[in-house]
């Protein structure tokens, strides 16, 4: 299958990320020939991956979602498809500055990407920010070395200036005048990896992997699908690359995954697909706890491993005796073991969607400081800071 790439056409927005309208539209601008970043081969038409028009034959009228996923029928509104953007990998999120992460994180925002351009030393991307109810014409300068050559500086203003644009210049690292690629996410409330979490079927698939059952058209087992649903959640709601282990490290001691929040500390999580509850005695918590403990002893003098995290579609325990066992837990593990429900993770996500900005200021520590993990928890926080927030 061709590598997906990120596509973008001048004359055609994206009006909003929400999966009950997202969707490429004409403006008022006339259309130009497709975009296609950051590849150097051609994407030619009919190339595999979730179609795009580009001459639509009708306004559209289905949603359509930029990732590698099969979504709604589009034959019937579009003419000519293309593919579009690639999941990527931790090295390439958190790394250097990237195109197809920057684009995902300012679609998500809110931003209308309006024209793309390549230059030997660097990105442009044309798009306008929402500010106070307009939108602000910005001209993003995007390159992965640590500064632009200083004879391409001017050049850039240049072009700022004749488009009547703001410039906001990222590079490897932050500088006088530019921004850093690390300080540009979390500007943002951190970097976009994946679409998938925001698709319209997501809660439907995970809700389905979750209780040990296949969602329909995928193959494979179930259990490690349910791992994959769960790593797209944390990956949108952290901001960050989930770093999977169980599922591709068959054999070894280690948990299923783990996730950096905002702040830069650990989680140590594991899914567990269930028919029914997920009985979550102590006794059943002992790998984790090992996996825990040398975690903590990988992560010394880089990250603090601050909890462990079990994601399951119910438990059999109630809210008074998972907080009991997260105590137990502590007690082994020198770090308490919190409970989340995929109803509460598919909760997260929805509030996180069209505030995406609020995710990096979040107190993660509070949510998973051990115990069930509730939606009235999150949404209490949620409320604390938008009234703490400068």
């Amino acid at each position: 299958m061709p590598h997906p790439f990120a596509l973008f056409a001048k004359g055609w927005e994206s009006n909003s990320l929400n999966p009950e309208s997202a969707f490429l539209h004409p403006t008022p601008y006339p259309l130009h020939p497709a975009l296609v970043i950051p590849s150097e081969a051609a994407v030619a038409d009919g190339a595999e991956g979730p179609a795009v028009c580009l001459q639509p034959a009708k306004p559209p009228k289905h949603a359509i979602y930029i990732d590698g996923t099969s979504y709604s029928d589009f034959a019937d509104a579009f003419t000519t498809s293309i593919t579009i953007a690639p999941e990527m990998t931790q090295e390439q999120v958190n790394d250097r500055p990237n195109l197809q992460a920057t684009i995902r994180t300012l679609l998500l925002s809110g931003f209308k990407i309006e024209n793309n351009q390549r230059q030997p030393t660097h990105r442009e991307i044309y798009c306008s920010a929402p500010i106070l109810g307009t939108y602000v014409p910005l001209l993003f300068v995007l390159t992965d070395k640590d500064d632009l050559p200083s004879n391409v500086r001017p050049q850039v203003e240049s072009a700022a200036k004749r488009s009547n644009r703001t410039l906001v210049i990222v590079a490897n690292i932050a500088a006088e005048d530019q921004l850093g690629w690390i300080d540009f996410l979390d500007s943002l409330g951190g970097a976009v990896p994946s679409w998938r979490a925001l698709d319209k079927s997501y809660p439907d698939q995970l809700e389905t992997a979750g209780k040990n059952a296949k969602p329909e058209g995928f193959g494979g087992e179930a259990w490690r699908l349910f791992e994959s649903l769960v790593a797209d959640g944390l990956e949108f709601i952290f901001g960050r690359k989930v770093r999977r282990l169980g599922a591709a490290k068959r054999g070894q001691k280690v948990s299923d995954m783990i996730a950096q929040t905002p702040e830069g500390s650990v989680l140590v999580l594991d899914a567990k697909a269930t028919s029914k509850s997920f009985n979550a005695a102590i006794f059943e918590l002992r790998a984790l706890a090992e996996y825990t403990q040398n975690q903590r002893l990988r992560q010394r003098g880089f990250a603090d491993v601050f909890a462990a995290v079990v994601v399951s579609r119910a438990f059999d325990q109630d809210e008074a005796a998972l907080s009991q066992i997260s105590r137990e837990f502590t007690s082994q593990a020198g770090v308490p073991v919190a409970f989340l429900e995929t109803k509460t993770l598919i909760h997260f996500i929805n509030c996180l969607r069209d505030q995406p900005n609020l995710r990096s200021g979040l107190k993660w520590r509070f949510l998973f400081a051990g115990g069930l993990v509730t939606s009235e928890m999150f949404d209490a926080e949620i409320e604390a800071l938008k009234a703490e927030r400068y």
